[in-house]
């Protein structure tokens, strides 16, 4: 994987991001969140939100840019942040299946009408098509 360097307050660090393995991300486990204010989608793999800093990944899908979110102890992949969604007309047909899992108690969707394709995909499907998407570009 290609080293980033993030510019900070603090002196200039390099970061080695590690993806998690596929198969030890849960898929209903993973936390979904739109921020309407900002047009990002932050996808937890965890489940919640942790501490991590945003690291451009180099990957971008027509408009919309994707930062890894990264602990900063670990150099793990914890999530992504992925802005520019409902901005961008040509983003990813998977990008609005993420954003048709965002928890409406968490994600300000009030009065935005997604166009999805045909009948939503599951979990599971979301994350693969995600991993699939971005790891060949952010690697």
């Amino acid at each position: 994987m290609e080293e980033v360097t993030v510019l900070r307050h603090e002196p200039l660090r390099t970061f080695r991001p590690r993806w998690p393995e596929r198969e030890t991300v849960d898929p209903e486990r993973v936390g979904f969140t739109y921020d309407r204010p900002s047009d990002t989608l932050f996808v937890d793999f965890s489940g919640r939100p942790r501490p991590a800093v945003s690291v451009p990944a180099d990957a971008r899908f027509g408009t919309v840019d994707i930062y890894l979110r990264v602990d900063p102890a670990s150099e793990e992949v914890v999530g992504l942040q992925i802005e520019g969604v409902l901005a961008a007309a040509d983003r990813p047909a998977w990008l609005l299946d993420a954003l048709a899992l965002t928890d409406p108690t968490k994600s300000d969707l009030a009065g935005v009408d997604v166009i999805r394709r045909g009948t939503p995909i599951g979990r599971g499907a979301v994350l693969d098509a995600l991993f699939d998407a971005v790891i060949p570009v952010a690697a």
